[in-house]
């Protein structure tokens, strides 16, 4: 039931928004701190929204595809520095 959803999603939600709480830096601007998250997480959503756009052309499938398989030679130079 939705009621249910939206209780499980608040209490994640609280416990998420206390993690990065706990993570302020001792004697930083906590409005700055959350301004940045807030920030962060409107273009993190400003990104989805345009892959969700873009992905509606062909070229622009085609241009995901490419950009994903970019992504994935990163993560793979990455490990592969961190464990040799």
């Amino acid at each position: 039931p939705l009621w249910m959803a939206t209780s499980l999603v608040a209490i994640f939600a609280v416990f998420h928004g206390h993690a990065h709480g706990t993570e302020l830096p001792v004697g930083a601007d906590g409005l700055r701190y959350s301004l940045g998250f807030v920030i962060a997480t409107g273009i993190l959503h400003a990104c989805g929204i345009a892959i969700g756009m873009i992905q509606r052309w062909q070229r622009g499938r085609m241009v995901l595809r490419i950009l994903g398989g970019l992504v994935s030679v990163g993560g793979w130079y990455f490990l592969l520095n961190a464990l040799g």
